[in-house]
Order: C-alpha cells, then sequence, then structure tokens
C-alpha cells in the first residue's frame, strides 16, 4: 500500500517507512513462505504454462493456507489451469463458485476481482481453439466479464484517502 500509491510513494515518510519494511522482509530467513513469493511463484508458473503443474501442486497450496482469501485466489487458479488442459466441465462448473461470491464491502472483493481477471484472460486464449466448446466458454466469459465490472465499478473501489 506505501508504495502503490503515488501520492505515499512520493512523500519523505512514507518513503522511510517502505524502506525500512523492505530492510525488514530482507531479514526474513524463509522469504519463500511468504503469501507474496508464494503469489509471484504461482503467476510465474502461469507465464510458463506449467498448467499441469499448478492442478498438481493446488492441494499442498491449499493446504498451506486455509484462508477464505486464498481460497479464492486458488479457485481462480484451478480454473486457468483447468481450462488450458481442456478440463472445460470442471472450469465451467468452479466458475460459477467464483460468479456466487458475494462480498461485502471490501472484503474479498479484491481476490475475488483478481480471480475473475485471470479467469477472463484464461478464456481468452483458450476459446479459439476450442472447437464445439467454444460457445459455452464465450457465454462463461460473458459471465465473468459482467461479474468482473460489477465489482469493479466506482462505487467499490478502494479510496487512496
Amino acid at each position: 500500500m506505501i508504495t502503490r500509491i503515488a501520492t505515499y510513494r512520493e512523500s519523505p515518510p512514507p518513503q522511510t517507512i517502505a524502506a525500512q519494511l523492505n530492510e525488514f522482509g530482507a531479514r526474513d530467513p524463509k522469504p519463500e513462505t511468504r503469501a507474496h513469493t508464494r503469489n509471484a511463484i504461482r503467476n510465474q508458473m502461469i507465464d510458463a504454462g506449467e498448467y499441469q503443474a499448478i492442478l498438481d501442486n493446488l492441494p499442498e497450496w491449499r493446504s498451506a493456507d486455509g484462508g477464505i482469501h486464498n481460497a479464492v485466489i486458488l479457485d481462480g487458479l484451478q480454473v486457468v489451469a483447468q481450462l488450458h488442459t481442456t478440463r472445460f466441465d470442471d472450469a465451467i462448473a468452479l466458475i460459477g463458485t467464483i460468479l456466487n461470491l458475494k462480498p461485502y464491502g471490501q472484503h474479498l472483493l479484491i481476490f475475488t476481482h483478481e480471480a475473475l481477471k485471470k479467469v477472463a484472460k484464461a478464456l481468452h486464449e483458450v476459446i479459439p481453439s476450442a472447437g464445439e466448446d467454444a460457445d459455452r466458454l464465450q457465454l462463461a466469459l460473458a459471465d465473468v466479464l459482467t461479474r468482473y465490472y460489477e465489482l469493479g465499478g466506482p462505487s467499490n473501489q478502494a479510496s487512496d484517502a
């Protein structure tokens, strides 16, 4: 948060705090266990197209952090991997679960929004080569985008104040 918002990034007091937090993080004896590091590794696996490896690792990742926020992110990741490994029925069922989440206020909003964004991107990537499944995937994409924009609307955005 301190370095994501331009006003904070450009102000000397938050710059000092951000530097101190970075130094603190650098002394972490097990940086690979940080949520941020785990998410970066997962995103690298997506970028590398390691979809079966993602599916294989999901049980371990879910057991490492049973929180609802992590579950939403991992559901989105699972859908991405299922789509890219042509497990369309499973992917569409899990998309329904994500679409039916009812985040209230800011609770789960960002995580749901991020999961939907990854799912929409994956749908865009697989639809052209989905053959007879393309039409139903296109319908799923329409539902995902509708929900994505509902959650991302101006009334749901976090304030910089």
